[in-house]
């Protein structure tokens, strides 16, 4: 009896750190470890491709997801260790094609990805297409994870994800700054009077100067106006006005004294 309850508080004791490990894990928060530094050490095996699909209906100009804007990327993940953690995919960072022909990619949302011990999943991310010549992702096409954009691309990405603008404008200000078109161009990319407002708002608003918005250059200056201080010549204009005004008063104050003595002394002889 007495080993029969010794065994019993045995499996208890077992049984409850197990239990307790298990809590202890799950409430472990798991590291936070950018993808490409997990990619260099073997940690994940990662695929990237584009999420649209060639046989299917698609709408190009939807708000969330388009041909080359939105979750237009999808990334396949591949735990190579025994513990959870998290990839970081930051806003800004590049997309490049292995092939010559299809457009680099610019991802315009942080994105966090759980890593579970050797396991695999698939997900979609936010990116925006850089060369609007060139053909647009597609399930078919490869890509790698690249370095990070220049700093008027990152600013983009950056604004795109804070104010969520995963949209045609958004990616018709990327075009107008890598490819340095106009609105006639982005006519036929789907722009209109009202979404060509939005763009030059978006570039605008992260400071990045194109054809689309040269006045952005310098804001304090209007359209067809002069940059020079104008003001200041008035000003001055108008303090030698002034002077003139009292020299003159001055002189004909003392001409006026002067004629007013005459006077006197021809009345008093």
């Amino acid at each position: 009896m007495k080993k029969l309850i010794l065994y019993l508080l045995i499996i208890l004791v077992a049984f409850t750190y197990q239990v307790s490990a298990k809590d202890s894990n799950a409430n472990k928060i798991p590291v936070v470890v950018p993808i490409k530094e997990a990619i260099n050490k073997g940690i994940v095996k990662v695929k990237v491709i584009g999420a649209y699909n060639t046989y299917s209906i698609y709408e190009v100009l939807s708000i969330g997801d388009g041909m080359h804007y939105g979750k237009c990327m999808a990334i396949e993940l591949e735990s190579t260790i025994d513990s959870t953690v998290k990839l970081k995919l930051e806003a800004g960072t590049l997309l490049i094609p292995k092939q010559d022909s299809i457009q680099t990619m610019l991802v315009t949302s942080d994105a966090e990805f759980p890593l579970f011990p050797k396991r695999n999943y698939w997900s979609r991310f936010y990116a925006m297409c850089t060369q609007i010549y060139f053909h647009p992702p597609s399930i078919e096409k490869e890509f790698t994870i690249g370095g990070k954009a220049d700093t008027n691309l990152i600013k983009l990405a950056k604004y795109c994800q804070q104010t969520f603008n995963q949209n045609m404008p958004a990616q018709h200000a990327v075009w107008a700054y890598t490819d340095k078109v106009n609105f006639d161009t982005l006519k036929t990319y789907g722009a209109d009077s009202n979404s060509i407002k939005k763009t030059i708002e978006i570039l605008n608003a992260a400071s990045v100067v194109t054809q689309l918005n040269p006045i952005a250059a310098n804001p304090e200056i209007k359209p067809g106006t002069d940059d020079r201080n104008t003001s200041e010549g008035t000003i001055t204009l108008n303090k030698y006005i002034v002077y003139v005004g009292i020299s003159l008063m001055v002189i004909l104050s003392f001409t006026t004294m002067g004629l007013m003595r005459r006077r006197k002394t021809k009345v008093v002889t």
